[in-house]
């Protein structure tokens, strides 16, 4: 493994390992207890590092968080476009992606909670980039399922990445009405709405939906 740089500074490939710790520590932070919990002391304690450490490898915390969350976010959407690449009907796998992606968390029902903690902790530091990178990459994984049913339909892409992260950011507040959510989607699109979809996934140890068969959700 070669060594990298991060601005002026060059890790060689053990420290290159120790800063992924370190942003590992991080996510499973942001997942138990949130971005305020995020401090140097904490993420030292939970990485096994001296505060000295973290200083040494990030330029603040807010880097710290971005990262965190950043990787949090990209194994949601390989998991998600991943579960969507095996199911052969096209449509199908759209409204798979769409429902797995707003549906509750068996084993992270506080990431709404989450999301909209890190919107605000970057609206207050003024440091959008992450919030803008998650976005561009949701935005993407919805093209490539709206690709596979035409593409005619991939200029919704933009639509509906907005309409979701609203959906998904009201966790907090209300659980999602799924039926209603499709028949919006179904409009904006003009993709016909299924009579069922199917959430979660056969994976046993999955992460993200917890043991069990995939469950199917009828639709009125």
């Amino acid at each position: 493994m070669a060594s990298r740089t991060y601005g002026d500074r060059t890790l060689s490939p053990n420290q290159e390992f120790r800063r992924a710790e370190i942003t590992e520590a991080t996510c499973r932070l942001l997942r138990t207890r949130g971005v305020a919990a995020c401090t140097v002391r904490t993420i030292a304690d939970e990485a096994g590092v001296s505060k000295g450490v973290i200083h040494y490898y990030f330029a603040d915390v807010h880097e710290l968080v971005e990262l965190g969350f950043a990787q949090l976010a990209a194994t949601y959407y390989a998991h998600i476009g991943g579960q969507a690449a095996s199911i052969a009907d096209p449509v199908q796998a759209l409204w798979h992606a769409i429902v797995s992606y707003v549906a509750p968390w068996d084993a992270h029902s506080s990431m709404a909670l989450l999301w909209c903690e890190y919107y605000v902790a970057s609206l207050r530091a003024g440091r959008l980039g992450g919030v803008v990178a998650m976005q561009q990459a949701m935005q993407d994984l919805f093209a490539a399922v709206l690709a596979r049913v035409s593409p005619d339909v991939v200029r919704h892409a933009g639509a509906l990445t907005r309409h979701v992260t609203g959906t998904v950011l009201t966790q907090t507040q209300m659980p999602v009405d799924v039926p209603e959510l499709v028949s919006e989607i179904s409009r904006l699109t003009g993709v016909p709405a299924p009579v069922s979809v199917d959430a979660g996934c056969d994976d046993p140890h999955c992460a993200f939906h917890g043991p069990g068969p995939r469950r199917s959700r009828s639709l009125p």
